[in-house]
């Protein structure tokens, strides 16, 4: 299949019968790739579209294994479709929006591109020779650059975009009372910080087999829930119900666990 580095990348969605508030998410070209993100890779309602290298789209859809892994991001450890379509479609400087069902609800627990580092990012780009779109928030980490970066910085920043400041402006960016409140969007970039950090660490905990995939996946959503709660207190109902909608108080909907607990620990649903 011949790529393009002038493709038209395009993000789509798919209500789910299974899942009421949660829509899954895929990439496809105009050269004829399709990148099915942990399922479907036709037959949605297209979300947002971009000029980008489909050749590094392609090459960040790596590496995958199975029903299991996608773009580098092991199902329901690191993200889920949401995170995975993201990481496709960068090349066009392209992000889902709030008209997926659940999205919101999935970034506070990956982020815009998952928990795990995006090793491939920089190599994908290298070898194609492109260079990955201006964003307004590439940092390695929390830093503020306020200096020229170092070339290891350079690197870090193209390995992974910063995505405490990529979630808060995706689940909030929009709601400009809101987010013009400076002490209250310092409130949340604190807990959305924390949760995401606790959230990584299980994470870590799961990949060296210190926690089973159950108890992963309780302590997992236990976390997801309680930060959603925080951020109820903080903002209020009516705020929390316009970012977040009827799926914030029912984030254990957001994903379907079955696949996980199907592949990796092998017990039957």
């Amino acid at each position: 299949m011949a790529g393009n580095h002038t493709a038209k990348l395009k993000a789509s969605r798919i209500s789910l019968q299974s899942l009421p508030f949660f829509d899954h998410t895929y990439a496809t070209s105009s050269c004829g790739y399709t990148w099915g993100c942990f399922g479907r890779d036709a037959g949605g309602t297209d979300v947002v579209e971009g000029i980008g290298d489909s050749f590094v789209a392609e090459c960040l859809s790596y590496p995958r294994n199975g029903a299991i892994e996608y773009a580098g991001l092991t199902y329901l450890v690191h993200g889920v479709c949401h995170q995975a379509t993201n990481r496709i479609i960068d090349p066009a400087g392209l992000s889902l929006d709030s008209s997926v069902g659940g999205y919101r609800v999935s970034l506070l627990r990956f982020g815009r591109y998952g928990l795990s580092a995006w090793k491939n990012r920089y190599t994908c780009y290298k070898r194609n020779t492109s260079s990955p779109p201006a964003r307004s928030s590439f940092a390695g980490g929390l830093r503020n650059q306020s200096k020229r970066p170092s070339a290891l910085e350079q690197r870090q920043i193209l390995d992974m975009p910063d995505s405490v400041d990529a979630a808060m402006q995706d689940m909030f960016g929009s709601t400009r009372d809101l987010w013009k409140d400076e002490r209250v969007i310092g409130e949340l970039r604190e807990v959305v910080t924390r949760s995401l950090h606790a959230q990584e660490m299980l994470a870590h905990g799961f990949e060296r087999n210190l926690i089973g995939p159950r108890e992963f996946q309780d302590l997992a959503q236990s976390e997801h829930r309680a930060c959603l709660i925080k951020i109820k207190t903080i903002i209020g109902e009516s705020y929390f119900f316009e970012v977040f909608g009827s799926e914030g108080d029912a984030p254990e909907l957001v994903a379907d666990p079955e696949p996980f607990f199907k592949e990796l620990s092998k017990v039957a649903p």
